[in-house]
């Protein structure tokens, strides 16, 4: 895993509509994702669509796991 992502950001790594590979770190502040990690939106604002780990949308919903 090569990107580190702060959990509070609002970027699909860390919604819980993104549908592609992550693991938590740094006890649930840092999400891991590889550098070109695409997975699917099943149900934010592009559903269904492999988007990159970085892309964002107005209906983001913070990942459960990240509560």
């Amino acid at each position: 895993m090569d990107n580190k992502t702060p959990s509070d950001r609002k970027m699909c790594v860390t919604c819980g509509c993104w549908m592609g590979a992550r693991t938590i770190a740094h006890m649930g502040r840092t999400v891991e994702s590889a550098t070109n990690a695409k997975g699917d939106c099943m149900c934010g604002g592009i559903k269904r669509s492999q988007l990159m780990y970085n892309y964002s949308c107005a209906k983001w919903n913070k990942w459960g796991t990240l509560r």
